[in-house]
C-alpha cells in the first residue's frame, strides 16, 4: 500500500495519530527539538530517509499528507574525497532502528516533492518502525532540528525507545483496520453493482441516492430514465442471450456518455436511471437526444424521459416526472410503428 494513491486526511493512520502524536510532541519538547515526520517507505534501509509524508508533528514546514520527502546532504566545499564518501547516517548501537547524523555538522536539507528544500537542518534521529506483518512497509519517525544544535541525536536514543512500542502497535493495528477496510468495500461495492453491466443496482442506487439528497441546498438535478425498447422480441427471436447482450450494449454507450459524479443504475430488467448533478433541464433534453442517437448507431432503442429540480428533493416526484415523460415518448414511438404499419 503507497501513501501516494491515498488522499490527505484518509490514510489508515489518520485516525489513529491522537494516540502517539500528544508522546511525540512531549519528546519534541523535551528536548526543544524543531519537528518530525512520520514516513511510509517501500522497505527496510537505514539511509538515506525518504517516504512519503503520514504526519507532520512540531512547527509547519510546508510539508503535507502524502508529499514525498527524502534528506539531501551537501558536503563542505572542502571535503576531502574519501571524506566526502563516509557514511552521513549511521544506526545507534542502542537500538538497531535507529539512525542519526554521524557528523553534527553535516548541512542536511528536506527536500519535499522535489520542488523545494527545508534546510539547512540535522536529522536527529529517525526510528525505523520495521512490522511484523508481511508486506506491511516500513515506518519511520524522523526528529529534526535546525542547525547549529547543541543536543548530540544519540540522546534521543533511550527516549525513541519508548515510543517505538507505541507506534509500531498503532501502525500494525491501523493496518489491520484498513485491510479490513479495504475487504469490506471490495465485498459491499460487489453487492451493490449489477453483474450484467456493471452500473448500480437497486441496493447501489439507494446508497448513491441517500448521498444525492445530502447535495447542497439549491444545487440544481436531473433524472434521466431509460426503458430499453424491444428488449422482449429480442428474448424472444434471438434468445436470453442475445437480450443480455443487448442490455450490456445500453449500458456500456449510457456509461460512456456519463459526466464524472453522474450515477447510473439499473432499477429493473430494462429500466435504468441516470442521476446527474448540476445538470439543468435543458442539458437534460439535449443529452437525451445525444444518446437517443448514439444507442441507435448501436442497433439499441430506448424510451427516455427526464426531469430536473432542486435539492432538497423528493426523489419519488422527480421520478415520477421523468415516468409520465418516459411513457410519452414510448407511446410516440408506437403510434410511429403503427402509422407506418397502416400505410403499408
Amino acid at each position: 500500500m503507497s501513501t501516494a494513491n491515498t488522499e490527505p486526511g484518509n490514510h489508515p493512520l489518520s485516525r489513529a495519530y491522537g494516540a502517539i502524536s500528544s508522546s511525540v510532541q512531549l519528546l519534541l519538547d523535551h528536548f526543544e527539538l524543531d519537528g518530525a515526520m512520520l514516513l511510509e517507505r517501500g522497505g527496510y534501509a537505514k539511509a538515506p530517509v525518504s517516504g512519503s509524508v503520514l504526519f507532520a508533528f512540531g512547527r509547519n514546514y510546508g510539508i503535507r499528507e502524502g508529499d514525498e520527502v527524502r534528506t539531501t546532504v551537501r558536503q563542505r566545499p572542502e571535503a576531502a574525497p574519501a571524506e566526502a564518501r563516509a557514511p552521513v547516517f549511521v544506526a545507534a548501537r542502542a537500538l538497531p532502528s535507529l539512525i542519526y547524523l554521524t557528523d553534527p555538522e553535516a548541512a542536511v536539507w528536506i527536500e519535499v516533492k522535489n520542488n523545494f528544500k527545508i534546510g539547512p537542518i540535522r536529522v536527529m534521529a529517525a526510528l525505523s518502525v520495521i512490522p511484523k506483518m508481511p508486506r506491511m512497509p516500513e515506518h519511520q519517525l524522523v526528529l529534526f532540528d535546525p542547525l547549529p544544535a547543541d543536543l548530540a541525536s544519540s540522546a534521543i536514543a533511550s527516549a525513541l525507545m519508548g515510543v517505538e512500542p507505541l507506534l509500531g502497535k498503532v501502525i500494525e493495528d491501523s493496518h489491520v483496520a484498513y485491510q479490513r477496510e479495504v475487504l469490506t468495500s471490495q465485498v459491499l461495492s460487489e453487492a451493490e453493482r449489477d453483474p450484467l453491466t456493471g452500473v448500480l443496482n437497486r441496493f447501489g442506487w439507494e446508497r448513491a441516492l441517500d448521498a444525492a439528497v445530502q447535495a447542497e441546498q439549491g444545487s440544481l438535478i436531473s433524472a434521466i430514465l431509460f426503458d430499453l425498447d424491444n428488449l422482449k422480441v429480442v428474448n424472444d427471436t434471438a434468445g436470453h442471450a442475445a437480450g443480455d447482450g443487448y442490455i450490456r450494449r445500453f449500458a456500456e454507450v449510457l456509461s460512456a456518455a456519463c459526466r464524472q459524479g453522474d450515477i447510473v443504475a439499473r432499477l429493473g430488467g430494462d429500466e435504468f436511471i441516470l442521476l446527474a448533478p448540476g445538470m439543468h433541464a435543458a442539458a437534460a433534453r439535449e443529452f437525451s437526444h445525444r444518446i437517443e442517437d448514439r444507442l441507435a448507431q448501436d442497433g439499441v432503442s430506448a424510451s427516455i424521459g427526464y426531469a430536473t429540480t432542486t435539492t432538497p428533493f423528493e426523489i419519488e416526484k422527480l421520478l415520477a416526472e421523468a415516468d409520465r415523460l418516459m411513457y410519452a415518448n414510448k407511446r410516440y414511438k408506437k403510434s410511429l410503428v403503427l402509422a407506418g404499419a397502416d400505410s403499408l
